[in-house]
């Protein structure tokens, strides 16, 4: 009889230790975060990593009481390396991605209704004074309140091609 392997075993049989990453390679959700079955329960893949290596992840976080985030040095989601894991609250989570310059912005937002190329035309179309916010919402389909967002530049201000 075959002796059933370890969950240990089967976690890193998921993984491929090619280059600086260790990559996982069974399920990833859209983002690219793995995920592994742990005594039923699925779990992220990388936080199963940092338990192995370093211990329990702790429940409570200075600047989370409702948990510890994981997160990744190296900016790869797949990655389950411990070394470039460590452990933060969800302000910390926070100033990662902003500090490297990953918060999505403009057509990346999965919300945005508009493209680049449309927002340079709202904004042409409203400089030339022949149009009411009101008339490019019912052009474009986006609220008025969107509308007055982008042409006051409180949204898409990052883009400059059109300043």
């Amino acid at each position: 009889m075959e002796k059933r392997k370890s969950i240990d075993e089967r976690f890193w049989e998921k993984v491929e230790k090619s280059g600086g990453c260790w990559l996982w390679t069974a399920y990833k959700n859209k983002k690219g975060y793995g995920y592994f079955r742990v005594g039923g329960v699925v779990v992220k893949a990388h936080r199963h990593s940092w338990a192995l290596a370093y211990g329990p992840i702790p429940t409570i976080h200075k600047d989370h009481p409702n948990g510890t985030c994981v997160l990744h040095k190296c900016d790869t989601p797949s990655c389950v390396r411990p070394d470039h894991l460590f452990l933060g609250g969800n302000i910390d989570n926070t100033q990662d991605r902003d500090c490297k310059g990953r918060q999505a912005q403009g057509e990346r937002i999965t919300s945005s209704k508009a493209s680049l190329e449309e927002i340079q035309q709202i904004r042409t179309l409203y400089a030339t004074g022949a149009f009411k916010q009101i008339d490019l919402g019912t052009m474009f389909g986006i609220t008025h309140g969107q509308i007055s967002k982008i042409v006051n530049k409180l949204h898409w201000k990052q883009e400059k091609s059109d300043e």
